[in-house]
C-alpha cells in the first residue's frame, strides 16, 4: 500500500534548534522569486536548486537561494523519515506478521503540483516544501485463518489506520493491493 503522513510539528521541533511552524513559507519565498527571476513556466523540484548552488557558474545568474535554507530541509527531511520509520515499524510490528516500509521519500523533495503564475501558488508552495510529509510504500504481511480473500484490503487499510492514525497528523493510505 501506498502511505502518505505527516509527522506533527511538535515531534519535529523536538529535534530542531530553531522553529519549523513557518520554514515552508519562507522557503516558498525564496523558491517562488527564483522562478520568476528566471521566467520558468514550472516550480522545478528542490534538487534543481541545489545543483543552482553548487554550480553557480554554469547558471546564467547567481540563485538568492541560500545553502542553508536548502540544507535545513534536507536535516529536516531526515527527521521526518526517522521519526516516519520509527513509529511505522514500532505501532505495527505487533499487529502484522511482518512489516517492511519498501521506498520512503520526503514530498518536499519531489516535483511540486503547484504553477508559478496561480493564485494560491505561494500557500500551496509552502505547504508542498514543509518536510513535514513522507510518502513511502509499506508492505505488511498478515495470516488469515478464514479462507478467501474477500476484504482482506479494507481490513487490512482499516487496522493500519487505526494503528497510526495517532501518531501522524494527517494519513493517507491508497493503491491497498493484495499480493498473494
Amino acid at each position: 500500500m501506498l502511505v502518505k503522513a505527516q509527522v506533527p510539528l511538535p515531534q519535529l521541533q523536538k529535534s530542531l534548534p530553531a522553529p519549523v511552524e513557518r520554514f515552508g513559507e519562507q522557503l516558498a519565498q525564496k523558491i517562488l522569486a527564483e522562478v520568476n527571476a528566471r521566467q520558468l513556466g514550472y516550480v522545478p523540484a528542490l534538487d534543481y536548486f541545489q545543483q543552482l548552488i553548487q554550480q553557480p557558474q554554469h547558471s546564467q545568474q547567481q540563485t538568492t537561494i541560500e545553502p542553508f535554507m536548502l540544507a535545513a530541509a534536507a536535516q529536516i527531511a531526515e527527521i521526518t523519515i526517522a521519526y516516519t520509520k520509527r513509529e511505522v515499524l514500532n505501532v505495527l510490528a505487533p499487529v502484522f506478521s511482518s512489516v517492511h516500509i519498501e521506498t520512503i521519500q520526503v514530498t518536499a523533495f519531489t516535483l511540486p503540483p503547484v504553477r508559478p503564475g496561480s493564485p494560491a501558488a505561494l500557500t500551496d508552495l509552502a505547504k508542498h516544501l514543509t518536510p513535514d510529509t513522507a510518502k513511502f510504500e509499506l508492505q505488511l504481511t498478515v495470516i488469515q485463518k478464514q479462507a478467501g480473500d474477500d476484504g482482506v484490503e479494507q481490513g487490512v487499510a482499516r487496522i493500519a489506520r487505526r494503528w497510526l492514525s495517532d501518531k501522524f497528523s494527517d494519513l493517507e493510505l491508497t493503491a491497498i493491493r493484495l499480493i498473494s
